[in-house]
């Protein structure tokens, strides 16, 4: 399992360890928000700290796998989760992990989450949580690829 400090690798594929990384061609029409896809090919694994930066950071997670995060409210499994810019202590683990990365400025985490990013205390916490699971399930869904039938 590998083990990352600060974010994934970004841009392209990275053969070296089975991440798969999708991002937007000419970046994002919204400003303040950044995207990116991760896809774990190789079942590599994810281990990663989550270290302060100055983005709200958003994971909505495609796959089945739940990711396991550890922090000073113990440990909980999340699909999608927010991380403030000081999430304090965390750490984030999954196996065969696919998601999609969004980094918010402060004032575009205001616009789309509809919450300052003061108001996130310096956790990391469930989108449900934030939204309520209709409203993150509703985003989720509409993240979703659609795979041909």
């Amino acid at each position: 399992m590998r083990t990352q400090q600060v974010g994934l690798t970004r841009g392209g594929r990275d053969a070296d360890n089975g991440w798969e990384v999708a991002n937007a061609p000419g970046g994002s029409s919204l400003e303040g928000v950044a995207m990116a896809g991760f896809r774990d090919r190789a079942a590599a694994g994810l281990d990663m700290r989550v270290l302060p930066q100055p983005a709200v950071i958003v994971v909505i997670g495609l796959g089945e796998t739940r990711l396991a995060v550890d922090g000073p409210d113990g440990h909980r499994p999340m699909t999608n989760l927010v991380a403030s810019m000081t999430p304090g202590p965390a750490r984030i683990r999954g196996e065969r992990v696919e998601c999609v990365e969004v980094r918010l400025t402060p004032r575009a985490a205001y616009a789309v989450l509809g919450v300052a990013p003061h108001e996130l205390h310096g956790s990391v916490t469930g989108l449900e949580d934030l939204w309520g699971p209709q409203d993150a399930a509703r985003s989720a869904i509409r993240t979703r690829p659609r795979r041909a039938t």
